[in-house]
């Protein structure tokens, strides 16, 4: 047993999780940071470690390399959703500036990551691969909709069935979104985040269950708890049950300046309703087991000499990332260990700057 949360104490926003075997991947939202689509490792869902990322572009736009006064800022990388489904890694996620769904899939979650532009656009959509071999994906803002995806995933397979799921009545400062979409035990559960305008008004995590794909599905308010943190909810992510059985909630929570961090929130059943937290509160001691136990992990965060064996490489050590996409030609590794990086323009503030590098910043102190 320890006291773990949050877990990462780094910004990794909108977290969704898979189990392969005993080890845990997580995919969580870069926005615009590049490399993008950052995945990570656990055995034991306390300690972490960065495994690689998606993509070192995404669309070559204007926008993504700060061009001019352009950028991707609250419009890039967000809420994906990872699977795996027979021996292989599927991510999706849609980027609203673009307006474009992308899908990444790989044989090793280190890669290399294969590139799809969907037919369709899917806001903050959640992948399920069904017992019968049809794929879905739930979607949207507001208006939460179930699609089928045709086998080559595609798009949306025609004639298959799509049907709008819920739909907001305005009564929410955010109405449901953040889907993230499961079938366990034969039952579909379909969790979703929601702010409401009254009660305590703080970001909410619910869910919604049905027998079948096609609905009814049922609705409860699963965990409303800010664990004594400014009313900041915990809710938008995805849930993952360990070799033992139990199931635990990877959820996320807003930190102020430090970003939105990974929480973890164990979950039960009664009956079919998931039950999370423990009455209704967020227990930070918890007792996992650690499919690893001898395992020694990378750190989230790291200092760095600069001095690689390879100084032709275009990339840095996992734990660096650029503010939008640089322009290699403008940063190199010096042969005597050392970066030498220089910005493209002439910008009158930092975020419109090239080639920032940075790193995430540590909660509750740097």
């Amino acid at each position: 047993m320890f006291n773990m949360n949050p877990i990462t104490r780094l910004d990794n926003p909108e977290p969704d999780i898979i189990r392969v075997d005993n080890t845990y991947y997580m995919v969580t939202t870069t926005m615009h940071f590049y490399p993008g689509g950052q995945i990570l490792r656990s055995y034991d869902l306390q300690h972490w470690e960065i495994v690689g990322y998606l993509f070192d572009s995404l669309d070559e736009c204007d926008e993504e390399k700060l061009l001019g006064e352009k950028n991707i800022y609250g419009h890039g990388m967000e809420a994906g959703s990872l699977r795996y489904h027979n021996n292989k890694f599927y991510v999706t996620f849609y980027v609203r500036g673009i307006n474009k769904s992308f899908l990444f899939t790989a044989d090793r979650p280190e890669g290399p990551w294969q590139k799809k532009i969907l037919k369709n656009g899917y806001f903050s959509g959640s992948l399920l691969f069904d017992d019968d071999g049809r794929i879905y994906i739930a979607h949207g803002f507001e208006k939460i909709w179930i699609s089928e995806l045709d086998s080559e995933l595609n798009g949306t397979k025609e004639d298959g069935f799509e049907s709008l799921i819920l739909e907001d009545k305005g009564d929410n400062y955010i109405g449901y979104t953040g889907s993230h979409f499961y079938k366990i035990n034969g039952h579909y559960y379909l969790f979703v985040m929601q702010w409401s305008r009254t009660g305590v008004a703080r970001r909410t995590q619910m869910c919604f269950i049905s027998d079948s794909i096609e609905g009814p599905y049922e609705g409860y308010t699963v965990f409303c708890d800010d664990n004594g943190y400014y009313n900041q909810g915990i809710a938008q992510g995805g849930i993952v049950d360990t070799p033992n059985g139990k199931w635990f909630a990877v959820l996320s929570q807003d930190y102020g300046a430090a970003g939105r961090i990974p929480v973890l929130v164990p979950v039960s059943f009664d009956g079919k309703i998931p039950v999370f937290g423990n009455k209704g509160k967020m227990p930070n001691i918890l007792e996992i087991p650690n499919g690893n136990p001898y395992y020694r992990y990378d750190s989230l965060i790291a200092s760095d000499k600069f001095f690689y064996m390879n100084r032709q490489q275009a990339r840095l050590r996992p734990q660096w990332q650029f503010n939008h996409k640089p322009d290699n030609s403008l940063w190199r590794i010096l042969p005597e260990g050392g970066l030498s990086i220089r910005t493209g323009k002439i910008s009158v503030n930092l975020t419109q700057a090239q080639n920032t590098l940075t790193q995430k910043m540590l909660w509750p102190a740097s």
